[in-house]
């Protein structure tokens, strides 16, 4: 019996039901916290109750939302699931959602499916022996906790240089992942867009990542996305083992296809389609059916905060996480093409805390200019970066009025029928909590 493995679970438990039964509270990371400090190779000696395969989902954005894609395809083919749902992504919050589990089904398949920070991925690929790893995107994200991408890029490699068997399926159309899969030995498979998704391309330039030229886009989606290649050391676009065709981008509606199978979504932004990719790839390859795999992007429903509508005293209320200036640009791009003549407001809160990085001067990066396009747009900014937000604002002429919160931002929004709320980590847990109430 390995002693500190067995007091390891106790004290986790111990502490979930102590957060759960008596404190009122969500047991999060902290019981597998406890767990890693007594015992700090319980994910890998927990990873024998996986009999399917595992996966890890990691990328600056859409990690969350890719991970509960995958864990409900899974689900709906009478699997099992060990899943951080709480978006605990640090190598705690996996040890908390494996300490958790417990097998309600003997017949059935269990399987982890874990989104994972960039910074833990070093950590936590090995120790499961992930059969896959996805590879969402890289950009710039609280670069005071992570630093550059170099940085990000050289955890990744040494996850799975560590985890030799793991399957690497990556956004092929980032650049950043690309030099990744590369510089790698493992087994790869890519995925990214054959066509353009939005006429309105971005023409920004953008550096290769081997050789610092710059770089040529056949097709430029947003920032660094695209079809390139360097003519100088001839870097360039794997072929696509999974790439989407066909798109149709219009208000709320989505359509692609990716092979000879056609997908439908609610979700019609620009990164989504990204997103749904990367998970129509995982998924087929970890053996589910098309059907199923179709039926959970029609049926995906928005209640994390992520694209998450409410109705709220006659307005079109939506909230939307963003982090850095690819998420706000995407979130501005979005809004635009979905405001058309009706009265709108967009709100923007910023906070500048250890989740969200203390660092704030990434909105300068941000094309707030872009707001004035849109007639009789009301502009709120509010969180701790306020004063950096509202002279950015001011910058651009768009008379910005500072708002404390949700409630604020409505008040002052009586003549409008659609609400923007753009939040990044700490600020919008609690504006989609008082969203919520509102509505009720």
């Amino acid at each position: 019996m390995n002693f500190k493995f067995e007091i390891a679970k106790i004290v986790a438990s111990a502490s979930r039901f102590t957060l759960k039964k008596i404190l009122r509270r969500p047991g999060g990371f902290y019981p597998g916290k406890l767990a890693l400090q007594i015992d700090k190779n319980i994910i890998s000696e927990l990873s024998d109750v996986i009999d399917g395969e595992s996966v890890v989902v990691t990328g600056t954005n859409g990690k969350t939302s890719v991970t509960a894609l995958i864990t409900a395809c899974l689900e709906s083919e009478r699997n099992e699931v060990i899943s951080n749902r709480t978006g605990a992504n640090m190598a705690s919050g996996v040890a908390a959602a494996m300490l958790e589990y417990k097998k309600k089904n003997r017949r059935a398949k269990t399987y982890g499916v874990f989104e994972v920070d960039e910074m833990w991925v070093h950590k936590v690929v090995p120790a499961l022996k992930a059969k896959y790893f996805v590879l969402l995107d890289l950009f710039p994200d609280q670069v005071d906790r992570m630093g550059s991408i170099e940085n990000i890029q050289r955890r990744i490699k040494e996850a799975l240089d560590a985890s030799p068997n793991t399957v690497l399926i990556y956004n092929a159309d980032d650049p950043n992942c690309q030099i990744i899969a590369d510089n790698c030995n493992n087994e790869s498979v890519s995925f990214g867009m054959h066509e353009i998704i939005s006429d309105d391309q971005e023409t920004s330039v953008e550096l290769c990542p081997k050789c610092n030229n710059n770089l040529t886009y056949y097709i430029h989606q947003y920032a660094q996305l695209g079809d390139y290649k360097c003519n100088k050391c001839g870097f360039n676009r794997a072929k696509l083992d999974y790439g989407a065709a066909n798109i149709s981008l219009r208000t709320n509606k989505l359509k692609f296809s990716v092979g000879r199978t056609h997908f439908k979504s609610n979700n019609a932004a620009e990164y989504v389609t990204y997103n749904l990719v990367g998970y129509i790839a995982c998924t087929d390859l970890l053996g589910c059916k098309p059907t199923t795999i179709s039926k959970i992007i029609k049926k995906q429903k928005n209640d994390n905060g992520r694209l998450q509508y409410f109705k709220i005293n006659g307005k079109k209320v939506m909230i939307n996480l963003a982090k850095n200036p690819a998420g706000f640009n995407q979130n501005i791009k979005y809004m635009l093409s979905n405001i058309g003549k009706e009265k709108s407001s967009c709100a923007f809160f910023v906070n500048t805390k250890e989740g969200d990085g203390h660092d704030s001067n990434w909105l300068y990066d941000v094309y707030f200019s872009r707001l004035k396009n849109a007639d009789s747009l009301k502009v709120f900014y509010g969180g701790d970066a306020s004063e950096r937000l509202e002279s950015i604002l001011n910058d651009n002429k768009l008379q910005p009025i500072h708002v404390e919160n949700a409630q604020d931002v409505l008040n002052n929004s009586q003549n409008c029928e659609n609400v923007y709320i753009i939040a990044n980590y700490t600020a919008m847990f609690p504006l989609r909590d008082e969203l919520m109430k509102m509505e009720k």
